[in-house]
Order: structure tokens, then sequence, then C-alpha cells
């Protein structure tokens, strides 16, 4: 049994250890520099480590960098009623403007280019060309615009390194205007269109004054698919046993080379 003068010690090492880690985590998760990775529905069709538009990367420059997978859609004099969303599905930028009740859409569309308007513009991607659509039940539009038509090419791998023009990194910065026409409750045709950034996102007291908004994204490299073949890793021989005190287990987070694993302080035959 340990003596009760050492137990209030080790639990202060156990709770100043769990701190320092925890801390180290929090900072690592804040930093700019780590994202999400995942695989996506086209890796199957292209192979391993070939970078491809990464959805879970998705981040607004105008507002801070923070990520996001919609943009506020707004009625005048109404303001945002509602969020345009945006994804990455096969080879295409798919945006859907949102459903809002009362309200039927008559037309949309999408002026999208990777260096930012000088002036007025004409939308590429309209429910007149058919690339957005108008859905009933409840009235929405989705716009589906093929990676070919913004970075060019012929093949899938072609539009791959179009839209990841530096490999599995920071990618395009795409400069955007969405509109569209409504009918109103009473029938009266109203304007939407994708609200101005945020000059103090997120309290957004004030716009930038600019008629568009900008959305960036990262790639990542598809990733080799674990074999079916592999066994599983073996079950534990025996159930572990438990210490009468807990101990506290991992790594002390720096670059310090005179960091030292917490566990190899602590009785190595404890549960941790």
């Amino acid at each position: 049994m340990v003596p009760h003068s050492f137990i209030a010690p080790i639990i202060m090492f156990c709770l100043s250890a769990l701190a320092a880690l925890t801390l180290g985590l929090r900072l690592t998760a804040a930093s700019p520099s780590l994202f999400r990775r995942w695989d996506f529905d086209i890796c199957s069709q292209v192979g391993t480590n070939v970078p491809v538009p990464d959805h879970d990367n998705f981040m607004l420059p105008q507002q801070g960098n923070h990520q996001n997978m919609s943009w506020p859609f707004a009625i005048e004099p109404s303001g945002p009623i509602g969020d345009i969303t945006f994804d990455f599905v096969q080879y295409t930028l798919t945006f859907t403007f949102p459903a809002i009740q009362g309200y039927t859409y008559t037309e949309a569309d999408i002026w999208l280019d990777v260096n930012p308007p000088s002036g007025p513009v004409t939308p590429q991607y309209t429910t007149a060309n058919s690339i957005c659509k108008i859905n009933t039940n409840p009235s929405t539009v989705t716009c589906v615009i093929p990676y070919q038509s913004i970075v060019g090419g012929i093949t899938n791998l072609d539009w791959l390194k179009g839209m990841c023009p530096l490999g599995a990194r920071e990618a395009l910065t795409f400069y955007i205007q969405t509109n569209a026409q409504l009918t109103d409750p009473n029938g009266v045709s109203v304007a939407g269109t994708g609200q101005q950034s945020c000059t103090d996102y997120p309290t957004c007291s004030s716009l930038v004054p600019v008629p568009y908004w900008e959305l960036t994204y990262r790639c990542s490299f598809c990733q080799p698919t674990p074999s079916s073949s592999s066994a599983p890793p073996p079950p534990p021989s025996s159930t572990p046993s438990s210490c009468s005190v807990g101990t506290a287990f991992g790594y002390i987070i720096g670059t310090n080379p005179s960091a030292v694993p917490i566990n190899t302080l602590s009785p190595t035959t404890c549960k941790h």
C-alpha cells in the first residue's frame, strides 16, 4: 500500500502532467497549419498519393480564415435569411441556395474566378444555361460547377492538378458573387444575394465594401486503403491490473531534447 504521505505529491504530479499535456494539445489544435485529412469519393479512380480538393478544409479568407461549408444568403432589406452551402462532389464544386419558407426561386446565378473582379461581371453559371437548377418542394437552387470549367484540362488528373497546383497543401482562392431572384409570399419579386464579408467577424457589425466573397481550400493526398486481408491485432493476453493510485501516461509536448516521457516516471505495471 502507498503511504498517505506520498499520495498527495503523486496526485499533484499527475494533475500537472495532464494539464501540460492538455495545454499542448489545445495549442496544437489551434494552429492554422494543421488540417483534418480524409479520403474522398474519387480516390478509387485516381489511386493513392494524388492530391484532391479537401472538403473538410474550406476557409473564408476575408473572415479570419475560419473554416465553414456555408455562406450567409441575404434578401434585402431583410438581411441574412439562410445559408448557401458548398462542397466538392466527384469532379465538381457544388453550391446550394437555401430553402426559405414562403419564397420561390425564379432564377439564380454564380460568378466565380481566381482573380477579384475589377468591375461589373457576367455570371458563368446560371439557371439560364442549366448549370444551376431550381429544385421544388422545397424551392432551392443547386449549381454544379465542373472542375474542367474552372481550371481547364481534358482528363480527371488534369482537373485535379489544376485544382491542386501546389500538391497536398493550400490551393486556389475563389472570388464569388452569388445572386438569385425569388417571389415572396405575396407574389412580389425580390432579389437575394450572398452577403458581403464582415469586417469584424464574428460580430459582423459592418461589412467589407466589395460585392463578392472569398473561398479557399486545401488539397490532401488520397491515402492507401487498408488491405481487407490484414489480420486484426491479437487480444491482450491478460487483463491488466490497476494501482491503488492512478498514474499519468503520455509525453510532454515540445521539441526540447530533454523532454521526458511521462510514463517513465510511473510504475510500468499499472493500468495507465
